[in-house]
C-alpha cells in the first residue's frame, strides 16, 4: 500500500483483497492447528496460565482472531483500513510468537555448561547483511520500473488496473483479480 503511493501508483484493491482472503484462510489454519494441538495434547489451560499464558493469548486474540475478523469477511476486505491492520496485526502475531518462543518464554533452570563468549558482528558481517538489504531495494526499484510488477501511473478506467498489470504477459503478476 505504501509502495503504491510512494511510487503514485493506483491500489490494486482487488489483488489486495484477494491477497486478503488467501492470507485470512492460511491464518485461520495455522490457529487452528496450533489451538487444536495444544487441546489433543492436553495442553491448552497449562499454555493459558500464568505470566506466560498471558503471552498466549495476547498473541491468539491479536495475532489471530483480530486479523481474522478483518480479513474473513468480504465487506472489509474490501476497504484498505481492514486490510491495512489484518496485514499488521498477523505479522505482529508472528514476531509475538518468535521472541515468546525465544526471548520471553524460555525457562532455562539449572547452572549454564559454560560461558559464552559474547558474540559481536565483524565489520564484513554487517557490509554484507548493509549490502543485501541495499541491493534488495535497488532490485525492487528496478523491477518496479522495468518490469509489469505496479500497474501504470495515472488514472485507469474500471477493470483496466488488473488488465495493466500483467500486459504481455498473459498473467495478473501470478494473483487472480478476484
Amino acid at each position: 500500500m505504501w509502495i503504491s503511493r510512494a511510487w503514485g501508483r493506483p491500489l490494486p484493491r482487488a489483488q489486495l483483497a484477494s491477497l486478503g482472503k488467501l492470507t485470512s484462510w492460511a491464518l485461520l489454519a495455522f490457529e487452528a492447528l496450533r489451538v487444536g494441538d495444544l487441546a489433543l495434547r492436553g495442553q491448552l489451560g497449562a499454555a493459558l496460565a500464568g505470566r506466560r499464558g498471558a503471552l498466549l493469548a495476547a498473541e491468539l486474540v491479536l495475532g489471530g482472531l483480530v486479523p481474522l475478523a478483518l480479513l474473513a469477511p468480504a465487506r472489509l476486505r474490501a476497504r484498505t483500513a481492514a486490510l491495512f491492520w489484518g496485514a499488521l496485526l498477523a505479522c505482529g502475531g508472528v514476531v509475538l510468537n518468535r521472541v515468546s518462543v525465544v526471548a520471553l518464554a524460555m525457562d532455562l533452570r539449572g547452572p549454564m555448561p559454560f560461558r559464552p563468549d559474547p558474540y559481536v558482528p565483524s565489520a564484513f558481517e554487517w557490509g554484507v547483511s548493509i549490502g543485501l538489504v541495499a541491493a534488495t531495494i535497488f532490485l525492487f526499484g528496478w523491477a518496479a520500473r522495468h518490469m509489469p510488477v505496479l500497474p501504470k501511473a495515472g488514472p485507469a478506467p474500471a477493470g483496466a488496473a488488473s488488465a495493466e498489470v500483467g500486459a504481455g504477459r498473459g498473467s495478473h503478476g501470478g494473483i487472480s483479480p478476484a
